[in-house]
């Protein structure tokens, strides 16, 4: 009999496991001019986060 396969989503990898967000407070006019700065990237909200983040810390490694 065929082992049965456990039910849910399959565990990622350890490099691709992600730790809680981070959360921040913008006024209005921060938010729209990082709004327009993602739209012109091409990239997701996330993406364009991460990639801005790491570039700041010095570690851009896995921002590409």
């Amino acid at each position: 009999m065929p082992k049965k396969s456990k039910a849910g989503r399959p565990k990622l990898a350890k490099n691709k496991v992600y730790s809680p967000g981070i959360s921040i407070r913008l006024v209005l006019s921060e938010r729209q001019a990082i709004d327009k700065a993602i739209a012109a990237s091409g990239l997701t909200q996330s993406e364009w986060a991460r990639k801005a983040l790491l570039s700041a810390a010095g570690s851009d490694k896995s921002a590409s």
